[in-house]
Parts: C-alpha cells; structure tokens; sequence
C-alpha cells in the first residue's frame, strides 16, 4: 500500500532539519502506490508537488544563506515562512484525512479516530510554532526577556511533534491494513522491526500485488 515508503517521508518533514524535499519526494511515491489500489490518497498526493517546490525554496534559502547570500529580505522571508506554514497545515489535513477514510473502509476505528485527532493538533502545533517564530523575531526585547531561548526552542521543537504523530499513525497503517491475500502473511519472530524490514516488506507487497486495483483489508492478527 506504500506506507513503509510514506513512514520514510514522515520522518523526513521535520521543518529544522532541512530534509522536507526529500520528505516530500517519498511521501510521493508512496502515495503513488496506495493511489493504485484506493483513491483516499489524490489530493495529498497532489500537493507533495507544492510541497517539493516550496521545501526546494526553503532549502536554497537555508543554503545560501550559509554563505552569507541573503535570497529574500526580512520581509519575504516572513511572508515566505507564513506561506509555508499554512500550506503544511493544509497537506497535514488532507493526508490525515485520506488515512481516516482508508482506516474506515478497512474497520479500524482507533486509527481513523487519530487521524481526525491529528488534523486538529497538527494545525495547532503548526500554527503556534509560527507565532512563537514571530514572537521571537519582532516582539520587544522586554516581553519575552530572558525567556527568548525557551520560546524558540518551543518553535523548533512544535513541527518535530506533528512529524512524530504522523509518522506513527503511517506506522499504525503498515502494521493493520494490507491488499487482499496478505491479511495471513508470515509474521517474523522478532517482533521489533527496523526501518529497513518496513521497506522490503513493502516493496514485496506492491510486487506481489501490481494488477490488484482498489483492494484493502485489516490485518488479521
């Protein structure tokens, strides 16, 4: 279904650690794949073009201004910073969304009831990383004194949450919903598995089930 490829992208939205277009390129193909069997996954999967376009933005920004090239002014890059911010929050939503409908088609109901959960917190967090950024670049000096260090940190730290929310509901996906004739696969005696373990047995799974169209099902523990 392509959410061990998705679980990679999750992990790689952290908006601090500069890796969001390639975050965005995975989530990508890992919506591709899902699209083959479900359509819940569309309009997410049209908007990881925007999100590669303004992620290549930033990164360049983020570059460039390593070497002491300014790319936008103060100004620019505010309004950049706010753009960014509501579509996030907009990408967060509709892909928290298609994974509520999916989790609803397959009968898990804790997982379409986190999903809807994480469309409201993950536009909260988003929305006052934002403002503490704000707060940090134009608020006096005297109102946030000696706390300027905290409130920055809060804003660093408010889009890391969202990216582990996210990141464990796709986890919560791979493990339950599967295609028709993989609900009795195998399961390994380690229970612990690593990222990797995710990537191949994904990967068998779109292989073994390339011509199977809109077919989904629930896990059989």
């Amino acid at each position: 279904m392509g959410f061990g490829i998705m679980f990679f992208g999750c992990i790689l939205l952290a908006e601090t650690a500069g890796t969001e277009l390639a975050g965005f390129l995975l989530l990508y193909f890992g919506m591709r794949t899902a699209c083959e069997h479900c359509d819940c996954f569309v309009l997410p999967k049209k908007l990881c073009y925007a999100g590669m376009a303004l992620s290549a933005v930033k990164l360049a920004m983020q570059i460039t201004k390593a070497f002491g090239i300014t790319l936008m002014n103060a100004t620019a890059e505010g309004y950049f910073a706010s753009i960014y911010t509501a579509f996030m929050v907009f990408f967060y939503a509709a892909f928290f969304v298609g994974i509520a409908r999916i989790a609803d088609e397959t009968g898990l109901p804790s997982i379409k009831s986190m999903a809807y959960a994480n469309v409201v917190l993950s536009s909260l967090f988003m929305v006052l990383s934002r403002v503490c950024y704000a707060l940090v670049s134009f608020a006096p000096a005297e109102l946030l004194g000696d706390h300027k260090a905290q409130v920055l940190g809060t804003a660093m730290l408010l889009p890391i949450l969202v990216m582990l929310l996210s990141a464990i509901l796709v986890f919560r996906c791979y493990m339950h919903i599967c295609l028709e004739g993989d609900e009795d696969m195998e399961q390994k005696k380690n229970s612990f598995k690593s990222p990797v373990d995710f990537y191949e047995k994904d990967r068998y799974k779109r292989n073994a089930q390339s011509g199977k169209k809109n077919i989904h099902h629930k896990k059989k523990k």
